[in-house]
């Protein structure tokens, strides 16, 4: 049984000078991995589907993806 977990229970850390932006739960397990430049989010761990759209919305808000300049 999966069980959904309150927003504030997430924590989103850039990884060092770089586009990727981790998602841990309250326990520091590595939840999903946000790639900024393409705006993909990399889940590696089961969440319900509510939790799920909840947080890849919270990214994309505070992570809007952004393209480098070629």
């Amino acid at each position: 049984m999966l069980m959904s977990m309150p927003m504030e229970r997430y924590r989103f850390q850039r990884a060092n000078k770089s586009d990727l932006i981790r998602v841990f739960n309250q326990n520091s397990c590595l939840m999903a991995e946000y790639h900024e430049q393409t705006g993909t989010v990399s889940w590696q761990r089961l969440v319900g589907i509510k939790q799920r759209t909840a947080v890849e919305e919270r990214l994309h808000e505070q992570f809007p993806a952004v393209k480098l300049p070629a």
